[in-house]
């Protein structure tokens, strides 16, 4: 772990896959089908964005897989770029 904390400190976007504990900004994969309800739903959610394979109901912005320059420029305005 320490390792990682100092490779961290120097980046400017890390992704964790399965990070639910931490209040860092988040991205959920939300795809139909799939068992867990989404996270979106929980009430102490800090997803930012929402990747996805079927309509979503929320007031953060939902993307579909393919749009991957919407996600792209939602990453660099998470990291202030």
């Amino acid at each position: 772990m320490e390792s990682f904390q100092r490779l961290a400190a120097t980046a400017d976007l890390v992704l964790v896959e399965g990070d639910r504990q931490t209040d860092a900004p988040k991205i959920e994969l939300s795809r139909q089908g799939q068992k867990e309800p989404p996270y979106m739903e929980s009430e102490d959610c800090t997803v930012s964005a929402v990747i996805s394979d079927r309509p979503c109901e929320t007031t953060v912005p939902v993307w579909l897989r393919t749009e991957v320059r919407k996600i792209c420029d939602h990453l660099l305005l998470l990291v202030n770029v």
